[in-house]
């Protein structure tokens, strides 16, 4: 799978007790006990998210970072 070049946030939820990842303009997220889990996890999400747009016909949103640090 290529890279995403989407903004991902990662938070702590008091409520959760997790960490929260989301990626806004795919407008999908997940949670982990740590940031680098719930990275982890949003990583696997937005695949699975991306794979079944693109099975389904739908609009892909483009990236909203680009290729430049």
């Amino acid at each position: 799978m290529p890279p995403l070049r989407y903004k991902i946030i990662i938070q702590w939820s008091d409520a959760d007790q997790a960490y929260i990842a989301r990626i806004p303009a795919l407008g999908c997220a997940t949670d982990g006990q740590t940031p680098k889990k719930a990275a982890k996890e949003i990583m696997v999400v937005a695949g699975m998210f991306l794979e079944s747009m693109a099975e389904d016909g739908d609009p892909i949103p483009p990236p909203d970072i680009s290729e430049d640090p």
